[in-house]
């Protein structure tokens, strides 16, 4: 379990520095998730249980960007969100239930790696506005 992300690239700097760390903390999870030899469940467990909090954080932060830049898109953006807090939780309890610990790293990696294209996807929409028509207003 050696392979290193290669998710994250300077593109992806939204503007707003809070949400690019944000973002760069959330990817770095995702590294040491995925190239821990070992991780116990419990540890597991508690990673999953911070990041959970982290990722409302996360989210309530970038949604009071998205209305501040009066972004067109925001409450779209917002329901995508939610179904990501969803699946979140879906897959922190199926982990507290599978044994196999490649299973259990699997699936973590999966709803991360589904984050990182949520920015590639989604972020970078909201950037490009934010750039075209919001950065002069913070």
């Amino acid at each position: 379990m050696s392979e290193k992300l290669k998710y994250w690239t300077d593109d992806l700097e939204s503007g707003n520095p809070v949400i690019d760390q944000q973002h760069r903390k959330l990817v770095k999870w995702t590294e040491y998730l995925k190239t821990a030899d070992h991780v116990p469940p419990e540890e597991i467990q508690k990673v999953l249980d911070f990041i959970q909090g982290f990722i409302h954080t996360h989210f309530t932060d970038e949604e009071i960007f998205l209305i501040d830049i009066e972004y067109p898109g925001s409450q779209e953006h917002t329901e995508l969100h939610s179904a990501i807090r969803n699946r979140f939780v879906a897959v922190k309890k199926q982990a507290a239930e599978l044994m196999d610990p490649k299973q259990v790293n699997d699936l973590i990696y999966s709803v991360f790696h589904s984050y990182v294209s949520h920015i590639r996807d989604c972020d970078m929409k909201y950037n490009e506005y934010y750039k075209a028509h919001g950065a002069h207003k913070n």
